[in-house]
């Protein structure tokens, strides 16, 4: 049978090949029992990441953020959040600090998905637009943890356009750079791997996305700057690196 997520499962099973003797599912009754609480159905991407990931995510676990129908059926049961037509908790934080949990927006559907909230508290002062789809979050999240992470090289930074979405203006440099997007994303999330460099980009779903906050990972700083200069002089972005990682000297 093929995976109902195919682009999203080869990706996470790409960058961590171990993956799919470590991570466990949830049969369709425990899926169904989220979705009673939802009042609706399940965007299709959920109810695939709950039959793959929704009983452990294995090595793609967050730290303090649980992910699964039992954390969230948990939740509802003790009260601990508050039950709403519109936004379902998709994953509870145990940040004894600063608990921000994740929450579906039922109301605003993308690509077989939802967008994703972070908040602790169901108020639109505390909810912050996080990834237009749980898919980019996922995909944004592994690639960064096990691709870029595990370069020697890092930089973090900042793509601004003065018109125009950024992620537009950068697909010539991508492609030229054999850069190719693994996953389907919208205007405020890029996912890239190349064949030297992984690439990572977001901007606040909602908002017009001229600022994209980036993260590369490479084998050396050269390979980084030679991409960054082509960016610099191929394009109208304004660029501004925040850090290298480790720092340069």
């Amino acid at each position: 049978m093929q995976p109902l997520e195919p682009e999203l499962e080869a990706l996470l099973l790409q960058i961590v090949p171990d993956l799919a003797s470590s991570w466990g599912g949830v049969d369709d009754d425990e899926i169904d029992r989220v979705e009673q609480v939802a009042g609706r159905s399940l965007p299709a991407c959920y109810r695939w990441f709950l039959g793959k990931f929704g009983r452990t995510m294995g090595p793609l676990s967050y730290r303090n953020l649980d992910f699964s129908t039992k954390a969230i059926l948990r939740a509802y049961a003790e009260d601990r959040v508050e039950r709403d037509p519109r936004y379902l908790l998709i994953a509870f934080s145990y940040d004894p600090a600063y608990p921000s949990h994740f929450f579906y927006d039922l109301d605003s559907p993308a690509r077989d998905d939802a967008l994703v909230l972070g908040g602790e508290y169901l108020d639109e002062d505390d909810l912050v637009p996080s990834f237009e789809t749980l898919r980019e979050l996922l995909g944004w999240g592994a690639l960064f943890t096990h691709g870029i992470c595990k370069h020697p090289q890092r930089c973090a930074g900042m793509f601004t356009s003065s018109g125009g979405d950024t992620l537009s203006q950068l697909e010539p440099v991508l492609h030229a750079h054999g850069f190719a997007a693994p996953i389907a994303t919208g205007r405020h999330c890029g996912v890239f791997r190349g064949p030297t460099m992984d690439m990572i980009s977001k901007s606040t779903p909602g908002k017009e996305p001229y600022l994209h906050a980036f993260d590369i990972g490479a084998a050396d700083a050269m390979t980084i700057r030679s991409f960054l200069g082509q960016v610099a002089s191929a394009t109208s972005l304004e660029l501004e690196i925040l850090r290298w990682t480790p720092p340069l000297p």
